[in-house]
Formats: structure tokens, C-alpha cells, sequence
């Protein structure tokens, strides 16, 4: 992410896949962290990346089970795990009750037509 940011022109923006915050929702989806140790982590986490530009906004695609089974149909190598009910309800609650960070969180519907996610995820940016 620093070199990223230090090769971009000034202003540009810049849109990541995974984050930090991504990481630490994909383990707390593990059921490995409960709140505290998740709080520790965060600190440890945060500490080592504190170099790091830090996000203005995340975008949070919010997926049902449903839209990830559909989504993952096809893809051989993904991990059964990901598409499990209690996996993504605890990664989406990761991000409605339990997230760390202290910049703003936009939920969008990733269930929704491909251009209103679009439109969703634009607006949140240009915020």
C-alpha cells in the first residue's frame, strides 16, 4: 500500500481488494478471535501498518449465502469454508457490529444489479 501511494499522482485514488480490515473480518469469520483477542490483534495489526496510508472509506460488499453460492459456482480452487452460511454472517457481522477501524464503512448490497453496485461503491468514494 505505501508504494502505491508513494508512485500515485497527487490526489489519484486508489482502490484496494483486501485490506487490513478485510484480514481481520476473514479470521473473525473463523470464529478464531472473540471480541478481546480481536481488539489485541486490531492493536498489533494497526501498530505494524502504521506507516501505511490509512483508508478513507471501506466498502463493504455485503453478500447473503445465497449471492456467494451463486457467485462461487464455477470456481474450482475457492474454499468451501467461504461459502458457508455461518462464515459469511459472522464476516458480514464483522463489519456491522464488530469492525476496528475508525474510518467510515459503507455497506453496499453485493446482490444488487451490477450497475447499482457500481453506482453504490462511486458515491461512497466520492463522498
Amino acid at each position: 500500500m505505501r508504494l502505491l501511494a508513494d508512485q500515485a499522482p497527487e490526489g489519484a485514488t486508489i482502490l484496494l481488494d483486501r485490506t487490513v480490515e478485510t484480514l481481520v473480518a476473514h479470521v473473525f469469520a473463523l470464529g478464531v478471535w472473540d471480541e478481546a483477542f480481536c481488539d489485541e490483534c486490531w492493536d498489533v495489526i494497526t501498530k505494524c501498518t502504521a506507516t501505511c496510508p490509512k483508508p478513507e472509506v471501506t466498502i463493504h460488499l455485503v453478500a447473503s449465502p445465497t449471492v456467494v453460492k451463486v457467485r462461487a459456482a464455477g470456481r474450482e480452487r475457492l474454499p468451501a469454508l467461504l461459502t458457508e452460511a455461518r462464515f459469511i454472517d459472522q464476516f458480514n457481522g464483522y463489519f456491522s457490529a464488530e469492525r476496528r477501524g475508525d474510518w467510515p464503512c459503507t455497506p453496499v448490497d453485493a446482490g444488487a444489479k451490477a450497475e447499482e453496485v457500481a453506482a453504490a461503491c462511486r458515491e461512497a468514494i466520492c463522498r
